[in-house]
């Protein structure tokens, strides 16, 4: 017997360490956390896990089958968490772990997520987790849908623990407030919610007796309920209430409580704002709403009740079942619509009444109307009355373009002076008259003219009543945009680009007889200036000329070419678009020293012109389109310094041909009207001038190229316009009656400027010529790029 048990145990030992050392290699190989550490020592960081590294091989999994995880420094892993039993993580104080990796229950495991340590646990993944998770110290962060895993699970929340919310987040389970001490604690810490940025909502339920702080500047939305018989504290940002919280409500200074929902006897402090409804997602006023108050409402002086009023007599409204203490402020945010002269709306019902309590003051954000306030003689409801104040609207603009059309949609109305009152004659005694005969009683009795209304459909008037219920900045804009300054705007564009006409023919008028076709592209930027917003063009075109040798010295070329520009105003509120179709003649005279070169030059124009005008409700799309002509006189005289003998020697020098230029350019435009709806406008005629003087320096260094003569090009030369620089516009309202005429001001043409032009030109046989160059010009607040392509065929 001793023998056979002798026998027996060799086996029996080798089985054991088999299946330990295949548990132990199963394990190892599957990156588990094979066992907790040691208990934490005091100055022993060895207990404690400080890097990613120290789970395991990277792509195996981390498994929880009851072994604690503590965490003593900040790391983020993207590596499978299981649970097979309850995860234990525990992090230090001021250590974060992020597992970003999906945490998923082994097997269907219900298995918790315990959260201890003073630190913060970080859950960014969609996780399907089936336990619960208990969060019994420091800091929960939560990201996404499903961040707490599936299933009918909870959040279990102990005193002083802090649940954080990402931008986004909607949490759809439901939170647990565990005192985790005795009931009959007198001063249970609170649970903290926590949202730093963006909006997160809440819908799940919570519930339990631990008192809740909002937190963060972010807006937490609560779609579901909170029982929070121990209260409700919204220490910072914006708590959104869409359901009910069963408890009593505390805004503190700087914080916002908003939503539809009802709740407990609520107190709003100095520096806070209650309001009911929701903003709409653009900061505009969203949907009106109605915030229930189950007890008392008392707002402090310096408190904000917000409310948001429509043209059709919706608005917020807070209903209180008890008393409303009014001590702070009403601040009105009105709607787009078409509103009436004056509207009323109840914007507090308590059924207790105000105890006497009136709003300290009331505000709006609509520059044009005042908010009144009153109260029903049974003092249980408050009412806002908005009515025409005394403000102008040209006390909003800032520029005179503004004013202009200020005045003329709301003009200064005369005052009728005051008559003295003339006393009555005495009045006469009046016989009695007889009684009628029956004859006479049959008479026909005159029935007066039906009494017909007529509507003020005068654009002006229009115009006013949409500006009158915008906020100043509204109104501004609105001023801005339906003034002409776009109009005016394109005239001086015209004006600067009728030189790329007048520099190609100037161009090929010096380089002897021959065909010459020349395109051009160009680019430029106008940056905003006197309330003139900023604006850009793409500019084309072509010009086809020839030029011949005449008798004595003398050189002519003629020429026809067509431009194509595309402007457009940042924002985008306006586009156009500018045909022209030049021809014109030049002459050159070969002096001793000098060319002198003269020309003229027509371009029909036609400019379809479109903009937008949107201000708070006002909406308009507005298009005209328009005629014109731009004449220029322009002249040339170039000093080649190779024709003088002397500097023959200095061969650097015989390539400068210093040259002088000056253009008159007249621009004509026909008037035109716009369509589009009460905004539209007609551009009177209009004829401007202006004189371009340009001085500069030509360089022309000659290369010998593969198939012929090649040569460097430059041009640096100074550019001053004088004249008329200002670009304004004439116009009036199109269907207005009273054609009362206001003027704008548009982006003005540079006074001084630079140009530079670089290019090469080649010889591509013995007849045919092609160049290639840059041409931009530079001004304050104004920059033009542009190419320039020149074909030229000599004969």
């Amino acid at each position: 017997m001793l023998t056979r048990c002798t026998l027996l145990f060799p086996s029996f030992f080798s089985f054991v360490a088999v299946l330990l050392f295949s548990v132990f290699c199963q394990r190892a190989l599957a990156g588990q956390h094979t066992g907790p550490p040691p208990g934490p020592e005091p100055g022993n960081p060895l207990n404690w896990i400080t890097d990613e590294a120290q789970l395991g091989l990277p792509d195996a999994p981390l498994v929880f089958s009851g072994e604690p995880l503590r965490v003593g420094a900040s790391f983020s892993t993207a590596r499978l968490v299981a649970i097979d039993r309850d995860a234990h993580i525990e992090v230090a104080g001021g250590a974060r772990l992020e597992l970003a990796g999906t945490v998923s229950s082994l097997d269907g495991s219900e298995g918790r997520l315990v959260k201890t340590g003073a630190g913060t646990l970080a859950l960014s993944a969609d996780n399907n987790y089936l336990g619960h998770t208990r969060l019994m110290a420091g800091r929960l962060q939560i990201q996404g849908h499903n961040a707490l895993g599936g299933g009918l699970s909870s959040l279990w929340m102990r005193p002083g623990t802090t649940l954080s919310y990402a931008a986004g987040t909607v949490l759809s389970k439901s939170i647990q407030l565990d005192p985790g001490q005795a009931p009959d604690d007198p001063a249970p810490q609170a649970a903290l919610l926590h949202v730093p940025q963006g909006v997160a909502t809440q819908a799940g339920a919570i519930v339990g007796p631990l008192p809740l702080v909002k937190q963060g500047s972010g807006t937490l939305v609560l779609a579901g309920s909170a029982h929070a018989a121990a209260g409700l504290d919204v220490e910072a940002g914006t708590l959104r209430n869409l359901m009910m919280i069963n408890g009593p409500v505390t805004v503190r200074s700087g914080a916002r409580l908003e939503g539809g929902g009802s709740m407990g006897a609520t107190t709003v402090q100095g520096g806070a704002t209650l309001a009911p409804g929701a903003p709409a997602a653009s900061g505009r006023p969203g949907a009106i709403g109605t915030l229930a108050v189950a007890g008392r409402l008392h707002l402090l002086p310096g408190a904000e009740l917000a409310v948001k009023v429509l043209p059709d007599g919706g608005s917020d409204q807070v209903m209180v079942v008890g008393k409303a203490l009014l001590d702070g402020r009403l601040s009105a945010l009105a709607g787009e619509g078409d509103w009436r002269p004056s509207t009323r709306y109840t914007v507090v019902h308590a059924l207790g009444g105000f105890e006497g309590t009136r709003f300290e003051s009331a505000g709006s954000n609509l520059a044009f109307l005042d908010p009144e306030l009153s109260y029903s003689d049974d003092d249980t409801r408050a009412f806002l009355t908005l009515v025409r104040n005394d403000t102008r609207l040209d006390e909003v603009g800032d520029t005179e373009t503004e004013d202009e059309v200020a005045v003329v949609i709301d003009p200064v109305k005369p005052v009728t002076p005051v008559r003295p009152v003339e006393p009555l004659p005495p009045i006469e005694p009046v016989a009695p008259a007889a009684p009628p005969d029956a004859t006479e009683t049959d008479v026909d009795i005159p029935v007066d003219d039906p009494v017909v209304i007529v509507v003020d459909s005068e654009p002006e008037a229009i115009l006013h009543d949409e500006i009158l219920v915008m906020t100043a900045p509204e109104a501004k804009t609105a001023l801005r945009q339906l003034s002409g300054s776009w109009h005016a705007s394109l005239r001086s564009g015209m004006l600067e680009d009728s030189r790329h006409i007048r520099e190609a023919a100037l161009r090929h008028l010096g380089r002897g007889e021959g065909h010459w076709l020349q395109g051009w592209h160009s680019n430029g930027w106008r940056g905003a200036a006197h309330g003139t917003p900023a604006d850009w063009r793409d500019l084309h075109g072509m010009a086809l000329g020839s030029t011949r040798n005449l008798a004595a010295h003398w050189r002519a070329t003629v020429f026809l070419g067509a431009q194509r520009g595309d402007w457009r105003r940042h924002p985008a509120t306006a586009h156009a678009r500018i045909d022209g179709v030049h021809a014109g003649i030049a002459l050159l005279k070969e002096l001793t020293v000098t060319d002198l070169a003269v020309g003229v030059a027509k371009t029909w124009n036609r400019v379809q012109a479109s903009r937008s005008v949107s201000a708070g409700g006002m909406h308009y799309a507005l298009a005209g389109v328009g005629h014109g002509y731009t004449l220029q006189v322009f002249t040339e005289l170039a000093a080649p310094l190779r024709r003088l003998a002397k500097l023959h020697r200095h061969p650097a020098l015989k390539g400068l041909t210093p040259f002088i230029r000056a253009a008159w350019v007249r621009d004509s435009l026909h008037g035109y009207d716009e369509r589009g709806g009460a905004a539209a406008l007609t551009m009177l005629r209009d004829r401007r001038s202006v004189v371009f003087t340009t001085l500069g320096v030509q360089a022309d260094y000659a290369l010998q190229g593969p198939k012929g003569a090649m040569r460097l090009q430059g041009e640096l030369a100074w550019r001053h316009a004088g004249g008329d620089t200002h670009a304004r516009s004439q116009q009036y309202f199109r269907d207005g009656t009273r054609r009362r005429v206001f003027a704008s001001e548009g982006q003005a043409i540079a006074r001084q400027a630079w140009s530079l032009k670089l290019g090469l030109e080649g010889d591509l046989g013995r007849d045919l010529r092609l160049s290639v160059g840059y041409a931009g010009q530079y001004a304050r607040r104004q920059k033009d790029h542009g190419l320039r392509v020149a074909v030229a065929w000599v004969f």
